[in-house]
């Protein structure tokens, strides 16, 4: 509900936005649209100036609203950065094991999952999935997260990261570019940091021909 009276507000605004430009067009006989447009660029000290630049402020703010709101629409988390780790834990790279962490962004309210794959990249390669692990965590909030995995070692595992409760959302953070936000949670503002959640994921891989 919260996400359809969104979208409707910022309908409203776009409608307002336009109206408030092409509106003496129609009821000022002095002006027509394309002098309207004109005298955009014609700086007055006046209200009708400042108030056709309000309009086209908001015009601009609606569109970019309405239109983040469309592409974020199938897409209801994007990855701000990933940081892997590869551990050798045997010399002739028979045993390795791997650490991801990725930083979030939820753009879509009641976000509570995440999926993914892990799959061997040779023939021999395996998957302990016993040394698959994960976890989620953003600030002083505590997920009672877990893994649902689907398939075996040789084949790999689709993976479904349960958080246990949604994701931080708010309605400003998808019209954030990610190039923002791409840092540090802690080097964030207090109320970007807050919405940003951190995910970890480690597993082992083992080629058997080398074993």
């Amino acid at each position: 509900m919260k996400g359809r009276y969104g979208h409707l507000v910022n309908w409203a605004v776009l409608v307002a936005a336009i109206v408030g430009i092409i509106y003496p067009a129609f009821f000022d006989e002095r002006l027509g649209l394309t002098q309207i447009f004109v005298s955009l660029f014609e700086p007055k000290l006046t209200l009708g100036f400042a108030m056709r630049w309000l309009s086209v402020v908001l015009l601009c703010g609606a569109a970019y609203i309405l239109v983040t709101g469309w592409a974020y629409r199938n897409l209801p988390i994007s990855v701000i950065w990933t940081k892997l780790d590869i551990h050798f834990d045997a010399a002739d790279g028979s045993r390795v094991r791997i650490e991801r962490e990725q930083a979030l962004r939820a753009n879509q309210p009641e976000v509570s999952a995440y999926f993914m794959q892990c799959r061997p990249t040779s023939e021999n390669g395996r998957i302990p999935e016993a040394s698959i692990s994960g976890s989620v965590y953003c600030g002083n909030l505590n997920y009672q997260d877990r893994l649902d995995l689907h398939g075996n070692d040789a084949r790999g595992f689709e993976v479904m990261h349960l958080f246990g409760a949604a994701l931080p959302f708010a309605w400003y953070m998808p019209l954030i570019p990610v190039w923002l936000l791409n840092r540090e949670p802690d080097r964030l503002f207090g109320s970007f940091k807050k919405k940003i959640p951190v995910r970890r994921m480690s597993g082992s891989v083992q080629n058997l021909s080398h074993i």
